[in-house]
């Protein structure tokens, strides 16, 4: 609490700061602002950015977002080159404000943005405040540019789901991301059956991943057999909360819960596995009767195969 600026050398005052960006960010932005110019580094403006990006994500202040905004300037005008990783956290910190059209900015006007870290958190920001529609427009333009991971995928498909509703677009986004191998709902177990495997996957794209496999079961070539059991593995951790703009949408045993909900919407009857809650299993008559619910239309088509039969 007593220091001054002359024992703010460069090393110790980085290690202080970055000590302090995991639990109190305001303390370090303080430390910061009582250093000498000729003290400070690259390593500090680094420290302290991502003491900004955990400040907008535990206290949703705005000081964050314009102090991050400045410190990137600053480095700037120093002569420093920020990494990837300070551009995607100076782009997180746009949450705490909700302000996509700031993410979106940054992201267009440095072309060291064009990495699958600053797209993720500019999708981020976009799931948070509400801008589905921008944030699939942002993946649709830079897909072929930037390559999607897991994670980029998951973010749009909580946006488009929880924010928009857009179930169909979600499922367009999730299949194209399973063609080109982004994504892999499939396990094989060492018994050398095959399991759906979702314990990794927020409780929006498992619904997904369950809808796109329904879906399948009306095609000509339908991606699972409706003459075998169906195990799809949820996870059992700890009920979490989402948290759209932190990417870490709760992956546990509510999956499992959603998923039943999911089934029983699709008028499947589905049970977790006795003294197993980490797994639902669907019998395979129960796949049987869905499928027996629809009609081959009369059309030529060689996607859907079926429609489901008026009641």
């Amino acid at each position: 609490d007593n220091l001054d600026d002359k024992e703010l050398d460069s090393k110790s005052a980085n290690r202080l700061i970055y000590i302090l960006s995991q639990h109190n960010p305001a303390r370090a932005l303080e430390i910061f602002r009582l250093m000498t110019q000729e003290n400070i580094d690259f390593r500090t403006y680094q420290n302290t950015i991502l003491a900004c990006q955990r400040g907008a994500k535990a206290e949703n202040d705005p000081i964050y977002f314009e102090s991050a905004l400045s410190l990137l300037r600053r480095m700037e005008e120093s002569g420093l080159k920020p990494t990837k990783e300070i551009f995607s956290s100076v782009i997180s910190t746009c949450c705490a404000v909700e302000n996509w059209q700031a993410a979106f900015a940054i992201f267009s006007r440095y072309k060291e943005c064009r990495n699958v870290y600053c797209l993720n958190s500019a999708l981020a920001v976009c799931c948070s405040s509400g801008a589905w529609l921008e944030a699939l427009e942002m993946y649709e333009k830079y897909k072929t540019e930037i390559t999607p991971n897991f994670v980029t995928i998951n973010t749009l498909i909580i946006a488009l789901l929880t924010k928009g509703k857009q179930v169909e677009l979600a499922a367009n986004v999730y299949q194209e991301a399973v063609n080109s191998s982004q994504i892999n709902h499939w396990k094989l177990q060492d018994d050398n059956k095959e399991v759906m495997d979702l314990h990794y996957f927020s409780t929006s794209m498992a619904q997904i991943a369950v809808y796109s496999v329904l879906n399948s079961l009306l095609s000509i070539h339908p991606r699972w057999s409706v003459n075998e059991d169906l195990i799809i593995i949820v996870g059992r951790g700890k009920e979490s909360s989402e948290n759209i703009c932190a990417n870490t949408e709760g992956h546990t045993s509510a999956v499992g819960n959603k998923i039943l909900d999911v089934l029983e919407g699709y008028r499947i009857q589905s049970e977790f596995v006795e003294g197993n809650c980490g797994r639902i299993l669907v019998k395979a008559e129960e796949l049987r009767n869905y499928v027996s619910r629809f009609v081959t239309p009369d059309v030529d088509d060689d996607s859907i195969l079926l429609y489901e039969k008026p009641e």
